[in-house]
């Protein structure tokens, strides 16, 4: 579990955020006038149709790519650039295929020159928390897509971060290892408390994992509904089941289904 200190990290706030890229067809307006603040060790879900800039709001708290106007503050500093501080997990694993899972783990923490004992105890502790230790010296292509995420969140938690950031981690899963998968997330965050901002296409996922879901309209991508989500914690599969979840599901789908239309409908007239 975190302590006082961890607390006072991780609280990433945007305010007034409009994101433009140039594209073919000239300037690219992603997401305008968005307005976000996620307090410290929260559990944050961000849905939205497909191209409404979900993946664009990650980038920019990841430090990948700039606001055009607004600002992006972690811990009441800019984000300017990448950095320790944020761990980032996309939908594919991004590890390093000659190295074994245990060196892929270790690698943050030898780039911050920790002595040699404490990366391995770092490094066996989160290997632990992912259940993954009998495994540490197999190389990544001898694992389970499941497996390699879940590699993927323990070098990223290794380092660290005030704030981890998740792009669709599950989407390449089956249904039974992403629902497994989802369960294991939710019992390391539940140790780590890491703030957590969560990115999904899933409107069960995000219901289930989050204590707010937040919801984003069709491009320009600005924010619509923030939704909390007052189930209780530790919170199990056998939740989806109850009338609150279905209640809430239904809320979020509504309100996507209408975003989606509407994303649609201005695709069909910008093509005609």
């Amino acid at each position: 579990m975190m302590d006082e200190r961890s607390r006072s990290r991780g609280n990433v706030r945007l305010e007034e955020v409009v994101v433009e890229f140039d594209g073919r067809a000239g300037r690219v307006r992603a997401v305008e006038q968005l307005d976000l603040e996620v307090p410290s060790g929260e559990f944050v879900a961000v849905l939205g149709p497909s191209g409404c800039g979900k993946s664009t709001l990650l980038n920019l708290v990841a430090g990948f790519i700039p606001a055009t106007r607004g600002s992006a503050l972690l811990d009441g500093a800019a984000i300017a650039r990448p950095g320790a501080d944020r761990g980032v997990v996309f939908q594919q694993p991004t590890l390093f295929p000659w190295k074994t899972v245990r060196q892929n783990v270790a690698l943050g923490p030898r780039m911050a020159k920790m002595p040699s004992h404490e990366v391995e105890r770092v490094t066996r502790h989160f290997l632990e928390l992912v259940g993954l230790a009998p495994f540490a010296d197999y190389y990544p292509d001898a694992l389970s897509g499941g497996m390699q995420q879940r590699v993927g969140i323990a070098r990223a938690l290794a380092n660290n971060p005030s704030v981890l950031l998740m792009d669709e981690p599950f989407g390449a899963l089956d249904a039974q290892t992403r629902e497994l998968m989802q369960e294991n997330l939710l019992r390391i965050w539940e140790h780590n408390r890491t703030t957590l901002l969560f990115v999904t296409h899933d409107i069960e996922e995000a219901v289930f994992l989050a204590d707010r879901v937040v919801l984003m309209s069709a491009r320009p991508g600005r924010i619509i509904a923030d939704i909390p989500v007052r189930l209780g914690r530790p919170r199990a599969a056998s939740v989806m089941d109850g009338g609150e979840f279905i209640a809430l599901k239904k809320r979020c789908r509504e309100l996507i289904r209408a975003e989606s239309i509407k994303a649609f409908e201005e695709q069909e007239h910008a093509a005609a």
